[in-house]
């Protein structure tokens, strides 16, 4: 239904929208019609006055509906990438819905769709997927429900390592084995509280031998630290290795 406003220009021109008023009284499940006045408003609400209405009365069908709040389920699946660390993560733990009451008495409890977090790299605002029964809708105010996940990039801290500094494990005498690739890097990265007190003793680069390795002639490097770390890169990732002969 469409309702002409009429009058002084600056009038008109403060009209938003239409309002009507019904009393809730008056409204069944089943649903009715029911005819009330039109009032025309500004964007605050309140009434235009010194303004006409093509028409001055409306019909309305609304029914009346049930509101009922329940648990909700929301899985977050799914790691951000390294460079980035969780600051807050904000996942709703119940909704808000309507209905008729007999099809909400059956819903003690919803799920959402699981959300995956791996391709989010920026603070983001995750729409929650939801399925309703029929005749069942989100409570106003639950419409756009959503997790709100904030993150940031973390810090990171990069080491050199000559070949002597890697140590060499996994097979009794070593000795006569040596790395030929001349240095490595490991980048490392986590909290910035963590990452500036890293030092480079902090990582201990190794290799783990095995008659595999000896046969390639490679190995990858794997290191060990003890402090919080969120994720450690190195490059390259493996080592060249070289069986030096005996007389």
């Amino acid at each position: 239904m469409e309702i002409q406003v009429s009058g002084a220009k600056s009038d008109v021109d403060a009209v938003d929208h239409i309002r009507a008023d019904i009393q809730t009284s008056k409204l069944t499940e089943e649903g009715s019609t029911l005819q009330t006045k039109a009032y025309a408003v500004n964007k605050l609400g309140d009434i235009v006055q010194n303004v006409r209405l093509s028409s001055a009365y409306i019909n309305v069908g609304a029914k009346l509906l049930q509101v009922k709040e329940v648990p909700l389920t929301v899985e977050v699946i799914g790691d951000v990438a390294p460079i980035y660390e969780v600051t807050n993560m904000n996942v709703p733990s119940s909704i808000k819905i309507k209905g008729p009451k007999e099809v909400l008495d059956n819903i003690t409890e919803l799920t959402a769709a699981p959300i995956n977090i791996s391709k989010i790299s920026s603070t983001s605002k995750i729409p929650v997927k939801i399925s309703l029964p029929d005749g069942v809708e989100p409570a106003n105010g639950y419409e756009d429900m959503t997790v709100n996940l904030m993150i940031k990039p973390v810090a990171t801290k990069q080491f050199t390592y000559s070949a002597n500094e890697i140590g060499i494990e996994g097979i009794d005498g070593t000795s006569n084995i040596t790395i030929s690739t001349p240095q490595i890097s490991i980048s490392a990265s986590g909290s910035e509280t963590v990452i500036q007190e890293l030092k480079k003793d902090d990582l201990k680069p190794y290799i783990d031998l095995d008659a595999e390795s000896l046969i390639s002639a490679s190995a990858k490097v794997q290191v060990r630290y003890s402090k919080q770390l969120g994720h450690i890169a190195v490059d390259p990732v493996e080592v060249h290795i070289t069986l030096n002969q005996t007389e």
